[in-house]
């Protein structure tokens, strides 16, 4: 028998699979070797997905065949990853972050809206001459007493973004939607109500992927203020509210790699619990009114199972998962009230808090390939949340006669550079 010594260069080797080497003929054969997808996973999310995968290499037709002949293809460790990162369902982790960072902006402003009605003498809570709501004994923008009802309609934008290399896909996200209600004054100073609205949001991803949610709102507030303390001005004030939101999504997943183009679509529903208490204290001095103030909001989200589609073999079958957040709100506003004419007043004002989430902790999203035969569950594990948030803004309010009251608020909260979030926030309320 004849044997041949060959060197390193002698011949070349492409691509990351592990190859065995036989002579038959006097020829050298070079067979891959299938071992799994694990070997070029770098994250833990990464090897679930991997390993659900290695049944693909079993398929001998079907779409199955023709996607891991397209992983095959790939040369690099990221190529491997990058495709990964596409199979995984990910961006169903944005739906809780995004839902939390909505409400976060809705509740807020709704307590905002509230606390510059009592500056301007409108709140519910007010009523005409000594209310302890009002920012002087004879102030012309008073409420008379026979007022009970204070309808209000509330238009907003929010617009959050995020930029991260863990399990949170990067996203850019626009919400618009209307609110409107009305509050009835039960007591001198405790006023309740109930509210409903709409809210849009619009997210892109990286590459084509999308994510757009039409959703309903409803709950019931109430607002109470205290007698005065210490002064014959300054008072203590609670307000509340309990809701919730139901979601319609609509999902376009992109996943593209190797000769691979496709869009998996999915349309989840999503059930929201809401639930905010604020306490605050007010201290006048002559037009100035300012103080600290305190909330905690409770909110949960929980998203029923869905199947996604037009994927094919890719398309994933997603278990029911749920999250929720607490965030505890700690800062100070100011206000001023200009008197322009004895029916008119403009009430310039300024807020800064720090937010601290106290929940939103990792969860799994439970999913599995649903087409072209069987296929291992995989659980996806969302990421940590950032924790401390700055909250802060500027707005104006203005008085008209005994009736009216308009505001426009602007909010933004930052947890770093790469996760921010702007509210623009419309209100206007009448009292009769």
């Amino acid at each position: 028998m004849t044997t041949n010594n060959f060197s390193t260069n002698s011949f070349t080797v492409t691509g990351l699979r592990k190859y065995s080497l036989s002579i038959s003929n006097s020829v050298l054969w070079l067979t891959s070797l299938f071992s799994s997808y694990t070997i070029y996973a770098a994250t833990p999310n990464q090897v679930s997905v991997a390993s659900a995968l290695n049944g693909f290499a079993d398929a001998t037709s079907g779409d199955r065949t023709t996607v891991s002949t397209a992983l095959n293809a790939l040369t690099t460790d990221a190529q491997y990853q990058a495709a990964f990162e596409q199979m995984m369902p990910s961006i169903y982790s944005s739906l809780p972050t995004l839902a939390f960072n909505t409400v976060n902006g809705l509740n807020t402003k709704l307590f905002e809206r509230i606390w510059l009605m009592q500056v301007a003498g409108l709140s519910g809570a007010a009523v005409a001459g000594d209310s302890p709501t009002q920012n002087n004994d004879n102030n012309p923008l008073g409420l008379k007493a026979d007022q009970n009802w204070s309808p209000f309609v509330d238009a907003n934008g929010v617009f959050a973004s995020a930029n991260s290399g863990g399990t949170l896909d990067t996203y850019n996200a626009q919400n618009g939607g209307m609110t409107t209600g009305a509050m009835y004054k039960f007591l001198p100073n405790l006023m309740a109500g109930g509210y409903a609205g709409y809210q849009y949001t619009h997210a892109g991803y990286d590459g084509s992927t999308s994510m757009e949610d039409n959703a309903a709102r409803f709950g019931l507030l109430a607002s109470w203020a205290g007698e005065t303390c210490y002064s014959n001005t300054d008072n203590i004030y609670l307000n509340g509210l309990v809701g919730g939101q139901m979601h319609n999504y609509n999902v376009d997943r992109q996943i593209v790699f190797s000769d691979i183009n496709r869009t998996a679509n999915a349309t989840p529903t999503g059930g929201e619990f809401d639930s905010a208490i604020q306490v605050g204290y007010n201290i006048r001095e002559g037009g100035f009114t300012f103080g600290p103030q305190a909330s905690l909001q409770y909110t949960y989200l929980g998203v029923g199972s869905f199947n996604e589609s037009g994927a094919d073999s890719l398309d994933l079958n997603v278990d029911s998962f749920n999250s929720s957040s607490m965030m505890f709100t700690l800062g100070g506003q100011g206000a001023y009230r200009i008197e322009v004419d004895e029916d008119f007043a403009v009430i310039p004002m300024a807020d800064a808090s720090w937010q601290h989430e106290c929940l939103q902790n990792p969860y799994g999203i439970q999913s599995a390939f649903g087409t072209g035969g069987p296929s291992e569950s995989f659980n996806f594990q969302s990421s940590a949340p950032l924790r401390d948030f700055f909250y802060g803004g500027v707005g104006v309010g203005f008085a008209i006669g005994q009736n009216w009251q308009v505001s426009v608020l602007w909010n933004a909260s930052a947890a770093n550079a790469d996760l921010a979030s702007q509210n623009v926030y419309i209100s206007a309320a009448a009292r009769f």
